[in-house]
């Protein structure tokens, strides 16, 4: 929830640290994962955002925001 709230008042820096402690107690947080990489991106880090996405593709390829991230992640493909 700490990390949403960081997310959405665009407190991208905060966001990242939030979701990675969620993301070191339990890996399998999809929506955890989907949202470092969202925080990467909106933060400027397309390199860190693309490795996140790319993982959250990996291990959750038929979750319902799949086709979301990979459209986002086709962007950063140009960058």
């Amino acid at each position: 929830m700490k990390g949403l709230g960081y997310y959405y008042n665009g407190l991208h820096e905060h966001a990242v640290a939030e979701f990675m402690q969620v993301l070191d107690l339990n890996p399998a947080r999809a929506d955890a994962r989907m949202r470092l990489g969202k925080s990467y991106y909106e933060d400027g880090e397309y390199n860190h955002a693309k490795i996140e996405f790319e993982r959250f593709l990996e291990d959750f390829p038929d979750h319902e925001d799949a086709e979301n991230v990979r459209s986002v992640r086709g962007t950063l493909l140009l960058k």
